[in-house]
């Protein structure tokens, strides 16, 4: 049993107050605070969810401090399980109440969906300041510690990085806020207006999200674990999508960008492209999101930009059922007025389409009168598949064409495209062969078009990564990250920052460092 329990501050993250009763208890060792709280020599750190969390509570509950309290008020359960199904929510609730063994971050979807963490844990210089004179100590704020929130939601200022990184692998220690862990720091990195104004209203709606959690949970569950028929209501109003729900990808990405900050977007892990096979904006429409487990930003960013905010799309969500938000099925085609009239009429202009183009596939004919053939194949099909009754067979000159000159222009494409690619901000996206030829606009091309291009096809075969050599690159740019913000090169940071399986670390690195000796000779 415990002699004593620290009083939890406002908004403190469960990391901070186990540091603080790790220096109160004046233990020498690590090993024995674990023991005290979580009966268990071996348990290591966590900003998340740390496991063993019911045994935790247990022994707090004579000081005043319940489960819940603990889970909701001072971990980021809230934040990572605000927008999953019910049978998801009620295993991470059960794994941490009953202290069940294993970890909790594939469930969380901490590693799964492009969730940008801070590598250190950060703080406020105003809130520290103030906390000094209240309390006589600093804390770490749960708040500061959540993907997404790079502004102080009680200033507005930009949070710091202290020296505490925000992951330690394999470590039993919990430090708690002193002058010398937190500066001297690096500035971050600085925004635009634009985008601090931005930073500023995610964190906003961040924090609606923790403090309405249970009414988000209520209206997401209420609309069957998915907003995606919502997102897509509101799209077709702002002409982003059609009246059936098709999106129109290029009209949102135009107008997602032109919304958005692109560097709070690089930052956030939520910039996209169209070289990209599935952008996220096409999950987040569709109805089967309770599938999966999505970034919880993604909600507030599109919410953001399709309604003004998270409270606004949850208060759309409690107001209407799901039914309000069902699209209208345009291709369900009613009586026409005048039929025959019009019948006649339109048959006529067909027939003349038809004989100005003798000999010519039906497809040749629907580009010179499309509004004539969009009219009979909805009211008329039999009869136009019957005319004109000679016609070019299906499938076009299926002989060999001299693609001299498009082949020429597809080298300089995909080059341009590559360039494109590879100099893209953030983590790096892999170089693949429909990548380059979506990017450098040639579209899908076939394998047989591509056999008739051999300047192209080398072309896609040298600027296409293999794997490995993806992995590389993202080592690379890992690096440079580290070099950016003044960090050391530390094997595990570098290839958790890269995303690289803990198997092929050590392989990894050998060969990057091996190659460029190489190429560097």
């Amino acid at each position: 049993m415990l002699s004593f329990c620290p009083v939890p501050h406002p908004d403190e993250s469960l990391y901070s107050i186990i540091a603080r009763y790790h220096q109160q208890s004046a233990n020498e060792a690590f090993y024995q605070t674990s023991e005290d709280l979580f009966q268990s020599k071996r348990h290591h750190s966590n900003v998340l969810l740390p496991s063993r969390l019911g045994i935790l509570a247990e022994r707090m509950e004579p000081f005043g401090v319940q489960f819940d309290q603990l889970l909701y008020q001072h971990t980021p359960y809230a934040f990572y399980t605000a927008f999953i199904s019910a049978q998801r929510q009620q295993e991470i609730y059960r794994w941490a109440k009953d202290s069940q063994s294993g970890s909790v971050n594939g469930k969380l979807g901490v590693f799964g969906d492009g969730l940008v963490e801070p590598p250190f844990l950060r703080f406020c210089p105003q809130c520290y300041a103030k906390e000094l004179e209240r309390y006589g100590h600093g804390y770490w704020h749960r708040s500061h510690q959540l993907p997404g929130v790079l502004c102080c939601p009680n200033h507005g200022g930009r949070l710091l990085n202290s020296k505490i990184a925000y992951h330690s692998r394999g470590d039993q220690s919990y430090h708690r806020v002193e002058l010398a862990k937190l500066f001297p720091t690096m500035a971050p990195p600085i925004y635009t207006p634009l985008a601090l104004q931005q930073a500023r209203c995610i964190t906003k709606d961040i924090g609606f999200l923790q403090a309405h959690y249970q009414s988000v949970r209520d209206a997401f569950a209420k609309h069957q674990f998915t907003f995606g028929h919502i997102f897509l209501y509101l799209m077709v109003q702002k002409g982003w999508a059609t009246k059936c729900g098709s999106l129109r990808l290029a009209a949102f990405r135009d107008n997602f960008l032109a919304h958005w900050d692109e560097q709070l977007l690089q930052d956030l892990g939520l910039w996209f492209s169209l070289a990209v096979k599935r952008p996220w904006i096409v999950s987040m429409c569709r109805h089967n999101q309770n599938k999966v487990t999505t970034n919880p930003l993604k909600y507030i960013v599109l919410a953001r930009t399709l309604c003004g905010s998270l409270e606004t799309l949850v208060s759309l969500a409690q107001q209407h059922p799901a039914t309000y938000f069902t699209l209208e099925d345009t291709r369900q085609y009613g009586t026409v007025a005048e039929y025959e009239i019009k019948l006649e009429r339109y048959r006529s202009l067909w027939l003349d389409a038809c004989q100005q183009l003798p000999l010519a596939s039906q497809n040749e004919i629907r580009n010179t009168a499309p509004a004539v053939y969009t009219w009979l194949i909805r009211h008329d099909k039999q009869w136009l598949s019957e005319h004109p009754k000679t016609r070019k067979h299906r499938g076009g000159n299926r002989q060999w064409k001299d693609r001299t000159a498009k082949d020429s222009q597809g080298v300089k494409a995909i080059k341009a495209a590559a360039n494109t690619l590879y100099n893209m901000n953030g983590k790096p996206v892999q170089i693949t062969k429909n990548k380059l030829l979506l990017e450098s606009g040639l579209g899908k091309l076939p394998n047989r078009i591509l056999a008739q291009m051999p300047k192209t096809s080398r072309a896609i075969a040298v600027y296409a990564e293999s794997n490995h050599q993806w992995r590389l690159r993202r080592m690379a740019w890992a690096i440079d990250q580290a070099i950016a913000q003044g960090e050391p090169i530390v094997m595990w940071k570098i290839m958790k920052q890269a995303g690289i399986r803990d198997q092929d670390w050590d392989a990894l690195w050998q060969a990057y460092w091996d190659e460029g000796i190489a190429e560097a000779n």
